[in-house]
């Protein structure tokens, strides 16, 4: 029984060696690789900004033993291509990757690089003053409203492209929600960048301010109507003259509105003598919004 386990550790330590001197015989031989490998941009300069969206990875064909091979796919750290752009003029910029950029170690030999050669956009980086949209998504809970959104500052420091942020104006926060909210609230977040590359804040978040009111509805009985550009020297009549109204607002507006606040016109403009059957024009505080009017139409008389 002991002289059959010892049989099997030597063939076991044959195998072994086998394995070694053939992994060994085979590493040895030179072999060519295409890798892809991450592209790393260095050294922007400070007063451009590259407008290009710079490829994620190059593809690279490499040369070398099966040893300097292995040894290069498991170095992570050290695997991927560096482009120095510290040289970049406004306008279109030419770079042609080398070996220098991929910086091979283990004795490694460059072979190609299939995207090597890349076309840089760049701009003149410049800075102004923006304001802040408030951006929200979501409604509060039923029976209530969003009566006001702000953000804390309201206007921030924005660097970019020349060419771009000539025309911009505001920008946005990220998405506050507001689902299901009954009562005022704050909330940081972050700004969003316009559409490219190269944007940056300062600050880079705001504080978002919600004001959320419970919703009232009051109704009006008797609001006078007036007749606006009347024609001159005829006799007017308006049936009839006065129109109920349902209104509502936020709390705090409703508890402020009273009729006289409340303008309702008929505009007789271009009318000559004759009945008609007319609407009205309503106009009401800001935040406060009509439900229904009756009647809709009025007779008119011009006489």
């Amino acid at each position: 029984m002991g002289r059959k386990l010892i049989d099997f550790r030597v063939v076991g330590l044959a195998l072994l060696i086998a394995v070694l001197l053939w992994f060994h015989v085979v590493t040895e031989k030179e072999y060519v690789q295409e890798l892809e490998v991450p592209l790393k941009i260095e050294n922007e300069p400070e007063d451009l900004v590259l407008l290009t969206m710079p490829p994620r990875t190059v593809h690279l064909k490499v040369r070398g033993n099966g040893k300097e091979l292995l040894k290069y796919n498991l170095d992570r750290e050290h695997r991927f291509c560096r482009l120095d752009i510290s040289n970049g003029i406004r306008g279109e910029v030419l770079y042609t990757l080398g070996e220098e950029n991929v910086g091979l170690a283990y004795g490694l030999h460059l072979v190609d690089i299939s995207n090597g050669q890349l076309k840089f956009r760049f701009d003149r980086r410049a800075t102004k003053s923006v304001g802040v949209r408030v951006n929200t998504t979501g409604a509060p809970k039923e029976g209530y409203t969003v009566v006001r959104k702000r953000a804390v500052p309201e206007e921030v420091s924005l660097s970019g492209p020349e060419s771009l942020i000539r025309n911009t104006d505001f920008v946005e926060n990220e998405p506050v929600k507001i689902d299901d909210r009954n009562k005022p609230f704050q909330s940081r977040t972050k700004l969003m960048a316009p559409e490219g590359r190269g944007w940056v804040f300062s600050p880079e978040s705001v504080l978002v301010e919600i004001s959320i009111e419970k919703l009232l509805a009051s109704t009006y009985d008797s609001v006078p109507v007036i007749v606006v550009n009347k024609p001159g020297g005829r006799r007017i009549s308006v049936t009839p003259d006065f129109i109920k109204l349902i209104l509502s607002g936020a709390e705090s507006s409703m508890r402020e509105m009273d009729v006289a606040r409340i303008t309702v016109e008929i505009e007789l403009e271009g009318l000559s003598k004759g009945e008609y059957s007319l609407p009205a024009r309503i106009k009401l505080p800001e935040g406060v919004n009509l439900i229904s009017a009756v009647p809709k139409r009025f007779k008119v008389v011009i006489e």
